[in-house]
């Protein structure tokens, strides 16, 4: 696979995890419908349209489809990590286990 197909596939995956954080950060304190209209969501909405169109372009240019979904995957890792440290959510030995697991898995499917 090409390693530049992998490293557009990740970018989106990462951007992808980005825009997960917005989001959550736009909706976090919303208590009505005109509420939710804010920057983060906006942010987050522009984030996924970018990867979208990313990952179509490594779709076209990668010769398997289920390499290039595959490091989607890691997406969780991304938005496990992006949630530790801005949010301040607990990073348990279950969710590392289950980040390392998903590192395997992704390794195992792109080699």
């Amino acid at each position: 696979m090409n390693l530049g197909v992998i490293a557009i596939a990740l970018f989106c995956a990462f951007l992808g995890s980005v825009a997960q954080i917005e989001l959550k950060a736009g909706i976090v304190n919303v208590k009505s419908v005109w509420g939710a209209i804010n920057w983060n969501l906006f942010a987050g909405l522009a984030l996924y349209v970018i990867a979208m169109v990313l990952y179509l372009f490594a779709l076209n240019k990668g010769k398997q489809v289920s390499v290039v979904y595959s490091i989607i995957a890691t997406s969780y890792i991304w938005t496990g990590l992006l949630a530790f440290l801005i949010f301040k959510e607990p990073l348990s030995l279950m969710k590392l286990f289950g980040i390392a697991l998903i590192v395997i898995g992704v390794t195992a499917v792109v080699s």
